[in-house]
């Protein structure tokens, strides 16, 4: 923060120094250029925001890496790594079941220092209060990680079967298995919604925005790695290491953008 002041300190001297050189007799010309330079000052104040907040993610996702590669470190709560962050999925261990209810996957179930979904209600609350992007972690059995950031999520509400209408734009190195599930509403194997006649939260035992029926599937069976298993089964992000890997780690969070 100290490195922000300074550039902002910095930067309404240089600024200060350019108008003064040439001090204008017209006052109108005087006003316009104050507000010139008001609007400068805030197009380098929100640049340098930018650059803190690219910066930090980069170091948590340094950090994560170092985490999901400890086996000892691998068994314990990662959010002091990612502060500013509200996880809302993790799968890390086959100890909770996923297969779930709407009622439960409404509320939300499971352990915080463990796997966990906090609820599509409260998700639903959180992504329409204010904008917010959405970071997904993915870890897979020989230590490797990979991500997908989305600069605007939105959930709909239970009315609207808590449909997955917006994700903005994506970046990341895991692909985008996500943007196939937009205007898709959540199923569960007591509610369907998805866009076929196979049900398909029953048949892949997991609650998720199905469609015919997904590119991604983080609420899969924990199967652990699984090559050549069955197409589509388990812990499935399509883009990263395709339908027949079961990943080892999942993890949703939101963090807000205002």
């Amino acid at each position: 923060m100290n490195i922000f002041k300074n550039l902002l300190i910095f930067a309404f001297i240089y600024f200060n120094s350019i108008e003064s050189a040439n001090i204008p007799t017209d006052e109108s010309n005087s006003l316009v250029k104050v507000e010139s330079l008001k609007l400068k000052l805030q197009q380098l104040e929100l640049d340098v925001r930018k650059q803190l907040v690219a910066g930090k993610l980069q170091w948590q996702l340094q950090t994560f890496q170092k985490w999901y590669q400890d086996a000892e470190k691998c068994s314990r709560d990662i959010s002091y790594i990612f502060d500013d962050w509200t996880i809302i999925q993790r799968r890390i261990n086959a100890n909770e079941n996923f297969h779930r209810n709407w009622t439960d996957y409404s509320n939300g179930f499971g352990d915080k220092q463990g796997s966990y979904f906090l609820g599509l209600e409260e998700i639903h609350q959180l992504t329409n209060s204010q904008p917010q992007e959405l970071l997904v972690l993915l870890g897979d059995d020989e230590g490797k990680v990979a991500y997908a950031k989305y600069e605007n999520v939105v959930i709909g509400s239970e009315k609207e079967k808590y449909e997955l209408k917006e994700l903005g734009e994506y970046s990341g190195d895991a692909g985008d298995s996500l943007r196939y599930h937009v205007g898709k509403q959540f199923s569960t194997f007591d509610q369907d919604n998805n866009d076929e006649m196979q049900r398909c939260a029953k048949v892949w035992v997991g609650g998720w925005w199905f469609g015919e029926c997904f590119d991604s599937n983080l609420n899969g069976s924990n199967m652990k790695h699984k090559s050549g298993s069955i197409s589509n089964e388990g812990i499935v992000w399509k883009h990263w290491h395709g339908m027949n890997y079961s990943l080892e780690f999942a993890q949703m969070m939101i963090r807000s953008k205002v």
